[in-house]
């Protein structure tokens, strides 16, 4: 009996020292730290893109579109539309797309917050941008992401913001935040997938966007440019010119001036 006891003691303090291993979650500026080292040569990135945007109402189909993005740090950005794309589907079971003719131009998607993430950052910024992003950033524990262990950094509940980090990889694989900007306080969840080796580090060739709300958006990149030269100038937004109305010449009466001049003309060929 008395074997038997200790036999159960050490069961349980072995119990509760396997379970003190697994719960361990690294500190957050360890976890971050790893992720921005898997970007931080990326200082500029030229994206070619399909973008699938998909309706909840009717997922079956989806249009595509072609676009173009600039970014450049630290938070440069700009994007615009391209010639539609002629996509073939050639897996049976791909969506069926619906491509738009060239003239029909839709505003690409303005919030580029997430890409900001995915590019190098100075060292202890990546806590201070989650926490604009409205993310509790001292909530840390661990998470599953299409069957794959991740740190999680911030709320558990997944409609509140929050990071999902591969534990081994410590790639970003998901995202959620409220919209910056937004007054109605809506959350935006973007998953990355499919990361790829490229010159310069690692990027998701596949970026799904949800925005409440809103239909989804898959971007798929076509082609990437790493750390290329781009002019700051390029990000500058152009300002329509307002036409201002010619101003009269000098010599030129008012209306009111010509009546009055006409009256007395016809005033002194009466009296003469």
């Amino acid at each position: 009996m008395k074997k038997l006891k200790i036999i159960l003691m050490c069961c349980v303090f072995l119990w509760l020292t396997i379970g003190e291993v697994c719960a361990y979650v690294m500190p957050l500026e360890q976890i971050l730290g790893r992720v921005r080292k898997q970007f931080v040569t990326l200082n500029t990135l030229i994206i070619e893109q399909a973008t699938h945007v998909i309706h909840s109402e009717n997922p079956i189909r989806e249009k595509v579109y072609r676009e173009k993005v600039w970014l450049k740090t630290p938070r440069y950005e700009r994007s615009m539309e391209m010639a539609a794309p002629h996509l073939q589907n050639t897996a049976a079971n791909t969506p069926k797309t619906e491509n738009l003719p060239e003239q029909t131009m839709r505003q690409p998607n303005p919030d580029t917050a997430y890409r900001w993430l995915l590019m190098a950052n100075p060292k202890g910024e990546i806590s201070a941008f989650l926490s604009q992003l409205g993310i509790q950033i001292w909530d840390l524990g661990y998470d599953r992401c299409n069957g794959i262990v991740a740190y999680r950094v911030g709320a558990r509940d997944r409609g509140n913001p929050r990071l999902l980090v591969d534990k081994e990889r410590f790639f970003p694989l998901l995202l959620s935040y409220i919209l910056p900007g937004g007054p109605e306080g809506r959350l935006v969840t973007v998953r990355f997938k499919d990361y790829r080796k490229i010159d310069a580090g690692w990027y998701p060739y596949e970026i799904e966007y949800a925005l409440e709300g809103a239909p989804t958006e898959s971007y798929h990149i076509l082609n990437l440019t790493a750390n290329a030269p781009i002019q700051t100038s390029l990000f500058e937004r152009e300002v329509p010119r307002t036409l201002t109305p010619p101003r009269p010449s000098i010599n030129q009466s008012k209306p009111d001036d010509q009546r009055l001049n006409t009256i007395m003309r016809n005033l002194e060929k009466k009296y003469q």
